[in-house]
């Protein structure tokens, strides 16, 4: 189980049930997290040092505080662990960096307006992407206000990113949520899927909806 099978990141793999830190020198460190609405939870184990790291908290916001009072107790716990919980700090800071720096620039093929429909069993639903040379997209959904596309990512003539807006069918209207597109350029079409997520609510014991997805199509506009 605690054979590496996948590479998460960097600094972690995943084995089965166990996620595998690549880390402290002489120390074999593993770990699983888990949360719900309200709750979460992080343990880590150094089983030659004898080690039980379990963090409970009554929140389900990001990570970070967790993360970090492991790495406090883990920091007086082991000499070498500090030294080497600072490289992957200054590490992950340096990869944080890369990628601000990396920001969105539309191929020349995507520049321009791309109109067509999200296809959904209760009817069609305009939709446009506006590829400005800025870096912006913009995107009118339906008769809907006009919002940017967030985390826009081209690539290997696949296009994501994450939107504001509604579908408006009965299941989807259950949940509020955001769109996220998944797209492919094919010649002068974008094909692919709008996705609906469900956004998390703070309310304890809601039961979060499932992800929906609907068939997109659209073509470059001369």
């Amino acid at each position: 189980m605690h054979a590496p099978s996948a590479r998460q990141s960097a600094l972690a793999r995943y084995g089965v049930g166990w996620r595998i830190y690549d880390g402290v020198e002489d120390h074999f460190i593993i770990g699983h997290s888990g949360g719900m609405d309200g709750v979460n939870t992080l343990l880590k184990l150094v089983p030659a040092a004898g080690i039980a790291v379990a963090i409970l908290t009554n929140t389900n916001g990001n990570r970070d505080l967790e993360e970090q009072v492991v790495a406090d107790i883990l920091s007086v716990l082991l000499p070498t662990y500090a030294e080497k919980h600072a490289r992957e700090i200054e590490q992950q800071e340096q990869e944080q960096t890369d990628k601000s720096e990396a920001d969105f620039k539309p191929d020349a093929h995507l520049l321009g307006q791309w109109n067509g429909h999200v296809h959904t069993y209760e009817g069609d639903i305009p939709l446009t992407l506006w590829f400005k040379e800025s870096g912006d997209v913009h995107a009118p959904l339906g008769t809907q206000l006009k919002t940017l596309v967030n985390k826009a990512r081209f690539k290997e003539q696949f296009f994501e990113g994450i939107m504001m807006g509604n579908i408006h069918t009965s299941d989807a209207s259950r949940y509020l949520h955001h769109l996220c597109l998944d797209l492919k350029q094919r010649d002068e079409m974008l094909t692919g899927a709008i996705i609906v997520i469900p956004i998390r609510e703070r309310t304890p014991g809601k039961r979060l909806g499932m992800a929906l997805s609907y068939w997109v199509e659209l073509r470059k506009d001369h």
